[in-house]
């Protein structure tokens, strides 16, 4: 098992967790990046919503925003596991650093990093139930292609 030192580790690939890769990366730092799918961009990858709520980005719904964080992460050459999982993660007192585990599909990675950041964001919750016509679990397609009496966005009110 080969290991890696990283100055930080950073857990969940969606807004978040690129922003503050990317901006590690610029301030001359080496992270690493980990994320549990197979793409970067967390539920924006879902999401056929415009994101009124990002700066400078209202004009492109989440699926072209996750696009867009996937190409700027690549471009910026920061390392990063996808389909990856944390599997033990220490921290070591007396070297002051984490000693961490990283489980890819069926082979395991040994890594150290200085700082380690929680950003796993939010994901759908289903409560046990599963999606159906009845059953909407969101944000995502199921949700925007769901028929509602009466449904208007913003966009196609006028006072």
């Amino acid at each position: 098992m080969k290991h890696h030192h990283y100055e930080a580790l950073i857990v969940g690939g969606g807004p978040a967790g690129c922003s503050c890769a990317l901006w590690l990366k610029h301030l001359g730092l080496k992270p690493l990046l980990i994320e549990r799918s197979h793409r970067l961009g967390g539920l924006q990858n879902d999401s056929p919503y415009p994101n009124i709520w990002i700066l400078g980005k209202n004009y492109k719904n989440g699926k072209a925003f996750a696009k867009d964080v996937n190409q700027q992460i690549k471009s910026a050459r920061i390392e990063t596991l996808f389909e990856s999982e944390i599997s033990i993660l220490k921290y070591l007192e007396s070297e002051k650093i984490f000693s961490i585990l990283i489980q890819k599909k069926r082979s395991l990675l040994k890594v150290t990093a200085s700082f380690v950041v929680l950003a796993t964001g939010v994901f759908p919750r289903t409560g046990g139930f599963n999606p159906s016509e009845s059953v909407l679990i969101g944000p995502g397609d199921q949700i925007e292609a769901a028929h509602f009496k009466g449904k208007r966005s913003e966009e196609h009110t006028s006072e």
